[in-house]
């Protein structure tokens, strides 16, 4: 295991402790975003979570949280208890459930690309840069302090994001999204989607990265 800096270590930390804040908001909203993201595992933690009842589901909401973020927990001095493992061990056997839904058509790239060129942009704010990140992506970067913050969207049929930080001289995270810092999956894509759905993609798309883009400047403030 790569030893993070002082300065990663404690941006994991603040993440960690952000991403539980924002988790346990998403669930006393009763999933109001998460229930917009079509996607197989995003809707099958939901239905999983709805399942339970009273402090069996606060209790996983915090377990997923802790396991998408170890070297926040190690850095903490906490772990995962022996009831947290049982209630992740049963959730993992009925995942394979999840992927039996039938996979969605998806989405029209070219009209997803103009309202992701229309909607983030102003979002990032007037110093957005415009990255090329690979093919059928598209990204766009910002500076916080010394730190670039680069939003990537995936334009295939079944579209994606995720946000990563870094800077010349250190790469402090990447792949950060809303299911990654839920502890859903280490990817938020759109995999049941159908064509037409496009606006409800980007919206979705973007009140998700609107959540982190506020927290960034104190997640990456300097101590």
């Amino acid at each position: 295991m790569v030893i993070p800096s002082a300065f990663r270590q404690d941006f994991l930390v603040r993440l960690y402790q952000w991403s539980s804040m924002d988790t346990l908001r998403e669930a006393e909203s009763g999933f109001a975003l998460i229930s917009r993201i079509s996607s197989a595992q995003a809707k099958g933690l939901v239905s999983a979570l709805e399942a339970q009842r009273g402090e069996s589901s606060a209790h996983l909401i915090c377990a997923l949280v802790k396991r998408f973020h170890p070297i926040a927990l190690q850095a903490l001095g906490e772990s995962l208890s022996p009831e947290e493992l049982t209630l992740l061990e049963s959730l993992d056997s009925g995942r394979a459930e999840w992927w039996k839904a039938p996979k969605g058509h998806g989405v029209r790239g070219k009209r997803l690309k103009s309202l992701v060129e229309e909607m983030l942009p102003p979002l990032l704010g007037p110093t957005a840069l415009r990255t090329d990140p690979g093919p059928k992506m598209l990204g766009f970067k910002v500076n916080i302090g010394d730190w670039n913050l680069e939003t990537t969207i995936g334009l295939a049929r079944h579209p994606f994001y995720y946000h990563s930080i870094s800077r010349r001289d250190e790469f402090l995270e990447s792949h950060i999204s809303i299911n990654s810092w839920m502890g859903i999956s280490s990817m938020t894509e759109w995999d049941l989607i159908q064509p037409g759905e496009e606006e409800s993609v980007v919206s979705t798309m973007m009140e998700a990265c609107s959540r982190f883009l506020e927290a960034a400047p104190g997640l990456l403030r300097d101590n």
